[in-house]
């Protein structure tokens, strides 16, 4: 049976997600209107950046999702592209910042997104915030997800959610890795 997550942790010291945070402070665009999948109730904020100004601090993090995927899902997936768009996700806790039970879904008529990779870019502490997929109908929380540099890579077509951050901030970076529409 294939898994439905992978995960690495301790990928990215303090150190370099500071730098990834300040090439995203000074490359990203704001998402005027944020449609929440699904129409679950989502309370984080969400900006932009095009993978092009991350390429360096992400290619290798990229490389052994692609080929995790190999080995562990079976996708076809086309490789990053400098276009490719990231989403920046800020959960805050003085906006109960959650996102409820939604799947990751493209707009896309030949292409559909297979997984997701989340990074954790938080630089500060926080509480709440926990990660969940559904499995079997169970609710599981992937605690693997929890401290500033892991990464987390699911079946997007899954649903998770994040529950309401307690306290502080928590900073995600989402890349869709896209292939051919499903049929």
């Amino acid at each position: 049976m294939k898994p439905a997550y992978w995960y690495w942790n301790n990928v990215f010291s303090l150190k370099e997600i500071k730098e990834i945070n300040k090439i995203i402070d000074k490359n990203k665009r704001t998402v005027v209107e944020d449609h929440a999948s699904d129409n679950a109730t989502k309370t984080s904020t969400i900006e932009q950046v095009e993978y092009k100004f991350l390429k360096d601090n992400l290619h290798n993090i990229l490389s052994n999702a692609h080929a995790t995927n190999q080995y562990n899902f079976g996708f076809s997936l086309y490789s990053p592209l400098d276009l490719d768009i990231l989403n920046y996700n800020i959960y805050n806790s003085k906006t109960n910042g959650q996102y409820d039970w939604h799947t990751d879904v493209s707009n896309d008529y030949i292409s559909d997104i297979k997984l997701t990779l989340l990074i954790n870019l938080s630089d500060k502490p926080y509480t709440g915030g926990k990660f969940f997929i559904k499995q079997n109908a169970l609710d599981l929380e992937i605690q693997e997800f929890s401290k500033p540099g892991d990464v987390l890579m699911f079946k997007s077509h899954i649903l998770h959610k994040v529950d309401p951050l307690l306290s502080g901030e928590r900073k995600t970076l989402a890349y869709f890795l896209m292939g051919t529409r499903f049929i």
